[in-house]
């Protein structure tokens, strides 16, 4: 317990800022992309899908409720499967390759989770490739954030109002993979992560960085939200 705190204050030392994940912009032309089917959900009930069909009321509940494994259909495009390192699929869900899990393991980041997806469906164009029993599907995961940052109250402004989208850094624990609380689909990533990624060359994202500011010595931090 005392290795594990002090590997987070750690954490905390390095990781002073946050940065939007997002696809990239523009969309890449060749990267296959997934849409998943089971469970579905949006950002309402995202919780209730995906973490044992309660929504969590704390964040150490949050943190340790069991992950529920999910299907997907992965779709190629230009006549051919291109599975890159991010494979989006949408709000919330965040599709990584078996060799970006590898890179994940042997880092040692906190907040980071994943989950087993199941390729129900390979297609490009009408074809399928999963009928065929001898095509060997490539190996997808849902990269799942147990880090947690909070919205900053109501009354707290941005300098800039095309800034709209106010997080509390007070309320964030210094974890490397985080989303926003009541939020779901919103992700965000530490300056850790953010090195790691591009130290491996990691391909098909973009990160948004944010606008830091105090209010009576009260940290916090501003996204744009045209993403």
């Amino acid at each position: 317990m005392r290795r594990k705190k002090m590997r987070e204050n750690d954490h905390k030392e390095h990781n002073k800022t946050l940065y939007e994940l997002l696809p990239p912009k523009p969309w890449s032309r060749d990267a296959a992309y997934a849409e998943v089917l089971t469970p579905f959900h949006d950002d309402e009930v995202v919780i209730d899908q995906l973490y044992s069909g309660r929504t969590p009321q704390t964040v150490q509940e949050w943190r340790g409720f069991p992950l529920v494994d999910i299907e997907a259909r992965l779709v190629g495009v230009g006549g051919k499967i291109d599975v890159q390192d991010f494979v989006w699929a949408g709000l919330g869900d965040n599709l990584i390759s078996d060799r970006l899990l590898r890179i994940l393991h042997e880092e040692s980041l906190i907040g980071v989770d994943a989950c087993s997806v199941t390729l129900t469906n390979v297609e490009i164009g009408t074809i399928d490739l999963s009928e065929d029993p001898q095509y060997q599907p490539p190996k997808l995961y849902r990269l799942v954030a147990k880090g947690i940052v909070q919205r900053a109250p109501a009354q707290v402004a941005p300098p800039d109002p095309d800034w709209s989208l106010v997080l509390d850094l007070e309320t964030w624990d210094g974890s490397d993979l985080c989303v926003v609380w009541g939020s779901w689909g919103l992700v965000f990533i530490s300056q850790r992560l953010v090195d790691c990624l591009r130290r491996h060359s990691v391909r098909n994202y973009r990160v948004l960085p944010g606008h830091e500011f105090t209010v009576r010595g009260h940290r916090y931090i501003a996204f744009r939200t045209d993403g």
